[in-house]
Formats: C-alpha cells, structure tokens, sequence
C-alpha cells in the first residue's frame, strides 16, 4: 500500500510534518503531489515529489463555498498507474496514532474505502459539501477502480464543485444508507463505509487517523496540531493525557461562547 498527499507552498510546514509522522509509523515516505510549491520546499522534503498540472480550479471555493480540491482524482489516479498496490491518499492535515496496514481496513474484498461524516459533521451545513469526508480514501489498484475514478473526474468537470461533493454524489445521497451501512454496492464496486471515528477522526479524541480540519486557518486548530504532532513523534503516550486537556478547553469556549 501507497500513501500520498498533495498540497502547495500554503501548506509546506503540514507537508513536512505529514512525511515525518508517516515515516515515524510506517517507515517509509510518502508521495506529495506538487500543486505549487517553491523550489527550496521541494528540495527540503524527503518524500517523492510530483508535479501535478490541471485545468481545474483546484484552490478556489466551489458554488457552496468550500475548497475545490478538484486535483485529488487526477493524483489518485497517477499514483495507481504509477504503481502496482494500492493508495491510501489523505489530507496533509492528519497525524497517525499508530501504525494502520491495509488489514486493519479490513480490504481484501473491496476496491474503495471512503468515511462518512464523522458524528460532530452531521449537519446541514456540511451537507451541502456531501455525506463523506474525503480526508481519507482508499482505492484498490484494478480495472474497475480507474473506470470509477475516471468518472469522478469527469462529475468535477460538470460545474463548480468540490472533489468530495462530486465523490459523495457518485457514491450516494441517501443519509440512512450512508450512516447507517458499513457498504455499499455500486455498479460491480464495492465500497468499504469505514468508522471516521478509527480513520478520519475529526473530533480528535480516540481515532487512528486524527483529521484537523482547518489547521492552516484555525489557530485553536493549528495549536492542537502542532502540540500533537510533537508529542506523537517523541512519546505516543502523552498524546492521550493532552488530548483530555484539549477537549476540557473546547468545552469550555462552547459553554463561554453560548452565554
């Protein structure tokens, strides 16, 4: 199994920190996809890097007001061709607690892997961006996946939309069947539901894979961030102690701000 990210020079020091946290787990690099960095950022990174040209408006807001991301498709499917196995791509905005192999997804009979909305996104307002979160996705390297892909391509080219509304829409937009099935069945695909809790943890309590949306803007966020990322690089253990002090302080701006 690959892993690989993508982001431009607005997103260096994620990047940096990204490749070290793979490595620390997996002992390996992963794949960046170039989208805009500068020449001396390329050149401090130890991944693989690779420049991904597109006519799409990638770093724009989509008609809903959300980050296109339109390249993710195109570098998917680059690296599947690229490569035998396959691809674990992610946000450069995650941290691994641990190690995660291919089995722990429980994969072997499915070609894709998406999360639906963790608990804490399911509301209206990120709705309109899709019933997933395409910080993580996983995709097997056959036939039927590039013919899946290839089409998630083409529903990006359509109109204004983020690459994760146009997966959620291929995918479904029925929320029971979303929340409440672990898979789903699409023309001779099979897709894993997996628990964003475990892979895409954007309430950064107990996950495998800690998703901190927003880290490059929000400086509670970016706080969190940068404290965890230290503390999974030097002692894991601590991670868990911090993390009760970090919800104790949400708790405590939700109470301050409601009154």
């Amino acid at each position: 199994m690959i892993m690989a990210t993508s982001g431009d020079k607005n997103y260096y020091k994620l990047l940096k920190r990204f490749e070290s946290n793979i490595f620390k787990m997996f002992g390996q690099y992963p794949i960046i996809y170039d989208m805009g960095l500068t020449g001396s950022q390329k050149k401090s990174l130890k991944s693989e890097i690779r420049r991904m040209d597109t006519d799409f408006d990638f770093s724009g807001l989509s008609d809903e007001g959300f980050i296109n991301a339109t390249h993710k498709p195109l570098c998917i499917l680059d690296a599947l061709k690229k490569s035998d196995t396959s691809c674990l791509f992610m946000d450069a905005d995650i941290l691994f607690t641990r190690k995660v192999e291919k089995g722990d997804f429980d994969l072997d009979s499915f070609d894709i892997a998406v999360t639906p909305r963790h608990e804490d996104e399911r509301y209206e307002l990120l709705f309109a961006n899709g019933l997933i979160n395409s910080g993580t996705l996983f995709f097997n390297n056959n036939a039927k996946v590039y013919g899946f892909i290839e089409s998630w391509i083409l529903e990006c080219s359509k109109g204004n939309m983020s690459d994760q509304l146009c997966l959620s829409n291929l995918l479904s937009k029925d929320k029971n069947e979303m929340f409440t099935k672990d898979q789903l069945r699409l023309d001779g695909i099979n897709v894993k539901l997996l628990d964003a809790s475990k892979y895409n943890d954007v309430s950064l309590s107990t996950g495998l894979i800690l998703h901190y949306k927003g880290a490059a803007r929000s400086i509670m966020t970016k706080m969190r961030y940068t404290t965890d990322y230290y503390l999974l690089k030097y002692d894991v253990r601590l991670r868990s102690i911090t993390s009760v002090f970090f919800r104790y302080l949400i708790k405590m701006n939700q109470i301050f701000n409601k009154n």
